[in-house]
């Protein structure tokens, strides 16, 4: 990873909090499962999960808060409870590529844009 361009979590919070009010479109590849969802981003928030049962549930949730939809490989639909939720961990890594944040963790890679970006990464 370019150093120049990698994040802490605080360079990922402001990156987020730059694009408040807007919309943005996340591309989520996790677990060979693709979904793009689009949203505008109302509120950024955080939890810690402190009752962690499994090895499936993330220690962090970032919570991007707004109105959106989520197109899956078999439709669009609306964003349940107007929230879309990003799993993290310790070891996940962040950085600018361009215009896109991209969010690496264990689990799966999370790319956000501001939405109408025309270099959002073509999923192959």
């Amino acid at each position: 990873m370019n150093e120049k361009n990698k994040l802490d979590i605080e360079g990922l919070h402001a990156q987020l909090e730059k694009w408040h009010g807007s919309h943005i479109c996340i591309k989520k590849d996790e677990l060979r499962d693709v979904d793009e969802i689009r949203m505008e981003l109302n509120s950024i928030s955080y939890d810690k999960n402190t009752r962690k049962l499994d090895n499936y549930q993330s220690l962090y949730t970032l919570h991007l808060n707004g109105t959106g939809s989520i197109q899956t490989d078999r439709k669009e639909q609306p964003l349940p409870d107007a929230v879309y939720d990003i799993p993290l961990e310790d070891t996940a890594s962040y950085k600018m590529n361009g215009s896109a944040l991209q969010l690496h963790t264990t689990r799966g890679t999370y790319e956000i844009r501001p939405d109408g970006d025309p270099n959002m990464t073509q999923s192959g």
